[in-house]
């Protein structure tokens, strides 16, 4: 078999922006022109209703293909593993007579709205395409949908692949980055590498003397927009964060329900630390230590403010303070690396260099009297996703887009698994002295409502009752008396004709004012809130006519 002649490089790894689901069609044949007349075979990561899947479906010169979903990819896995993700596209793009060397891979990369792993490592995609097309694989096109996917991921595409595909063709792209660079946000020394790589693109006379090439090792990075939960989110650029960077460490941080932060191999941050007696400290204090400190950001807390919120009751100020030192220096052995660690904590012990190891600790800073967490650079924090999603969700709707809106709405949802810490006590997250952490749950519990109700009121438009239903249950399970839900409910089952369940949901909405002391009480006549639309809703229903009126 005569071997397959080699694609320019930009033909091999091509990404394609899609404004909307109309424009496919139209773009499929620009791509599939750039691959030569070479008849190839295809593997398709998508779900079977997808942009890709239906245009692929309708175009008569559509090459042979075989059809996987993103979960089958391994997209989804949790913990996300590119090893385990190249594995088995490359077992499947050989399966069945075919070679890698004539196959070509499209990927719908909606599949970064499905599952929180995924959302927090889509910046690793361009590496999965890497090290594809180093195993031989033909081509690979990725297609963004700029209405749905967030903008971080919409940038982190475009520094990944080497190509567009356009109306025009399949254009050269001057903004791809090495894949160490290619993800949104990082340090100062990042920021530094992709200026340097960028005019050196524009011209050779434009390479610094002495340009520093991105290690190797170095993990892509995916860091988070800065977002009203996290006033003041990201790295300041000065050399202890580029330290941060060097480290090539990548959290995942879940703050909705209980506090969960997963290291860059996946595995979990262990709070409980050794005392070195055999006993293990208490993890309140060092989740709590961690989670005021993140929510500052730059800003960073001072020992006093630190003192008061996780010691309130200390009569001894001195105790207290040497208590915080104590608890640092725990959190700074619990965010290393088990080796990393203990050769930290061997460092420390000889009581040669202790302050200057702690100022040179990647994580956990002190500056001008003030401690600050400084989280590697390619981070991903479920708090600044949400809100996002969110935003991105009320857009589309906006724009008479309401099923990519759901889409956006449904990843949000996904994500919110709980009160922000919810698991960290009430009298360190709701302590009225200093608002690190109540306002933003208070901001953000009510964001999770709104999408809810957002996706109740679409659903019933868009036909959907029982889907609209199980959003309102889920708002009447954390607010009984919720006038939009009980609103909602009531609407579909005037819809579909049901008195006797409209009668009853008005009555369970009265009950719940009642116990919540909201109705009008003994011999009042003030009329309920949704008593007008009750009204309404039963005068326009027929009333059902049983046997017994019938006859008569």
């Amino acid at each position: 078999m005569t071997a397959p002649k080699p694609l320019p490089p930009r033909a091999r790894d091509a990404a394609c922006f899609l404004q909307g689901r109309d424009a496919l069609p139209a773009l499929l044949p620009v791509w599939r022109r750039s691959l030569g007349r070479m008849p190839v075979q295809a593997v398709l990561v998508a779900d079977p209703g997808s942009a890709l899947a239906t245009a692929w479906r309708r175009w008569p010169q559509a090459p042979v293909s075989l059809a996987l979903t993103p979960r089958a990819a391994g997209l989804l896995d949790k913990p996300f593993s590119v090893a385990r993700i190249e594995a088995r596209l490359l077992a499947q793009l050989g399966a069945d007579g075919r070679t890698p060397e004539r196959t070509v891979l499209l990927v719908d990369m909606d599949w970064l709205l499905q599952a929180p792993s995924a959302m927090a490592n889509g910046a690793i995609w361009g590496t999965v395409i890497a090290r594809l097309l180093g195993a031989g694989v033909r081509s690979c096109l990725s297609l963004y949908h700029r209405r749905h996917l967030a903008e971080r991921d919409l940038l982190a595409g475009l520094h990944a692949h080497a190509s567009v595909v356009a109306a025009d063709g399949c254009v050269a792209n001057p903004y791809q980055l090495p894949p160490g660079l290619a993800a949104p946000g990082g340090s100062a020394q990042v920021a530094r590498l992709r200026l340097d790589h960028w005019l050196t693109h524009l011209s050779p006379t434009l390479q610094p003397p002495e340009a520093v090439a991105p290690s190797a090792q170095a993990a892509p990075l995916s860091g988070g927009e800065v977002s009203p939960a996290l006033p003041g989110a990201g790295d300041n650029g000065d050399s202890d964060g580029d330290a941060a960077a060097a480290t090539g460490e990548r959290w995942k941080i879940r703050c909705f329900g209980s506090l969960r932060v997963y290291r860059r191999d996946g595995q979990a941050l262990q709070w409980q630390h050794s005392t070195g007696d055999g006993r293990s400290g208490a993890t309140r204090k060092l989740r709590g230590l961690f989670a005021m400190l993140l929510m500052a950001g730059d800003r960073g807390v001072s020992a006093a403010e630190l003192v008061d919120a996780l010691w309130p009751q200390a009569d001894a100020p001195e105790k207290a303070l040497n208590r915080l030192h104590h608890t640092i220096n725990q959190l700074r052995q619990v965010l290393l690396p088990a080796d990393e660690a203990d050769e930290s904590a061997r460092s420390a012990s000889t009581a040669a260099q202790p302050a200057r190891k702690a100022r040179q600790h990647p994580y956990l800073l002190r500056q001008d009297q003030r401690y600050v967490l400084r989280t590697p650079p390619n981070s991903w924090i479920d708090v600044e996703e949400f809100p996002q999603l969110c935003r991105q969700g009320g857009d589309l709707l906006r724009d008479g887009r309401p099923q990519e809106a759901l889409m956006c709405f449904d990843s949000a949802l996904t994500l919110y698994t709980g009160d922000l810490f919810a698991d960290l006590p009430a009298a360190l997250t709701d302590g009225t002295d200093a608002d690190w952490c109540a306002s933003t749950r208070v901001w953000l519990r009510e964001l999770y409502f709104k999408v809810h109700g957002d996706c109740a009121r679409t659903q019933r438009e868009l036909g959907n009752p029982l889907q609209a239903a199980a959003h309102c249950q889920q708002m009447l399970q954390q607010d009984p008396a919720s006038d939009f839900a009980h609103a909602e409910l009531m609407r579909l089952h005037a819809a579909q004709g049901r008195r006797d369940a409209l009668e009853r949901q008005f009555q369970r909405y009265r009950r719940a004012l009642a116990a919540n002391d909201q109705g009008p009480g003994p011999g009042e006549a003030a009329p309920l809130p949704l008593m007008d639309l009750y009204v309404a809703l039963m005068r326009d229903l027929t009333p059902v006519k049983t046997p017994r009126t019938a006859r008569r």
